[in-house]
């Protein structure tokens, strides 16, 4: 997917202050969704709650150092986080040791239920398509949790880049149009309120 590119060029652009031992916050991340550089010690989204990877074994092979929460919404059914953030990944230039990078892909969706957890990346699922290489069932969410879910993002960006007009002032047009559907129609409601 496009943004593969822009996260990896971001990290090798920007750097990042970030080591597995010390597991440091990196200096600069791209988000995921609108592809806006940011420093995360100005600009705060919530990090992931360690209890999430207890809750969820799935997550356990991911192995995040720092991930940061851009969605949450809780259902009397479920609970859905959507996260991004730099994993443990092995190091090609020392066998046996570990370095710290933006994850491969755009981040991933949680649903947590009573004694269940699943996880998908948050492109296919918003987008409502099939991830061609996973082997299980893709996650389906009906149309009320995913416009909650868009909306919950959308308001997590605002407050986190300290205001509405802030945050859209760094929305381009180009990447308004690759949004998934969902996404970019709670966008332009965003927009309009």
């Amino acid at each position: 997917m496009k943004r593969k590119s822009i996260v990896f060029i971001g990290w090798v652009l920007f750097g990042v202050s970030i080591t597995a031992a010390g597991q440091s916050v990196p200096t600069s991340v791209i988000d995921p969704f609108f592809g806006i550089t940011y420093n995360p010690t100005v600009v705060h989204f919530e990090t992931m709650p360690s209890g999430i990877g207890k809750r969820c074994q799935e997550l356990q092979g991911w192995r995040y150092v720092h991930a940061w929460v851009y969605s949450q919404v809780k259902t009397a059914e479920a609970e859905y986080f959507i996260v991004y953030g730099y994993v443990n990944v092995a190091d090609e230039d020392h066998p046996g040791a570990l370095s710290v990078a933006p994850e491969d892909d755009d981040g991933l969706i949680i649903e947590i239920r009573p004694g269940k957890c699943r996880v998908d990346q948050w492109q296919f699922v918003l987008r409502k398509e099939t991830h061609p290489t996973k082997d299980a069932a893709p996650m389906v969410l009906p149309d009320h949790v995913l416009n909650e879910l868009a909306a919950e993002l959308l308001d997590r960006y605002a407050r986190a880049f300290g205001g509405k007009g802030k945050f859209l002032s760094r929305v381009s047009a180009q990447t308004k149009d690759e949004l998934p559907p969902i996404l970019r129609q709670q966008l332009n409601k965003f927009e309009r309120k």
